[in-house]
């Protein structure tokens, strides 16, 4: 059995496009494995150690003030635009742990153009894309 099949089987994570935790996609011709956002999620709600996790799109004119430093964020959701530009990721353990990522639209252009080896899943979904990646 090849081996990226056997780290699938020990995640225990369905590969199924209703459900989206993880996929098969080909790269170079050859088909592998994939973990997707709700996979990531999934496993890290599995640790028993996160109160909340979440991505969520940051639309034009939300955002208030950055302090890329300390992580602190001030966003007015009353100024939605309804064009996403950015997107903002945070995870708050039970342990009080908190942890706060803001990536601009062109921090994710630039991401999948170095690093994605295949367009399959950003021109099907680019919000799951983003939100994987951030």
């Amino acid at each position: 059995m090849p081996s990226h099949l056997q780290w699938w089987q020990t995640l225990d994570l369905p590969i199924d496009k209703n459900l989206g935790y993880a996929w098969i996609v080909p790269y170079g011709g050859k088909a592998q494995f994939q973990l997707g956002y709700k996979g990531y999620i999934q496993l890290a709600l599995r640790t028993g150690q996160y109160k909340s996790i979440n991505c969520i799109p940051i639309h034009e004119g939300e955002l208030e003030k950055r302090n890329p430093l300390t992580e602190e964020i001030e966003i007015d959701f009353e100024k939605c635009e309804f064009r996403r530009s950015d997107w903002l990721w945070s995870l708050f353990l039970i342990n009080g742990f908190r942890k706060t990522v803001y990536w601009t639209k062109v921090q994710v252009e630039k991401h999948k153009k170095k690093l994605s080896k295949s367009d399959v899943g950003w021109k099907n979904d680019w919000d799951a894309m983003t939100i994987k990646t951030v």
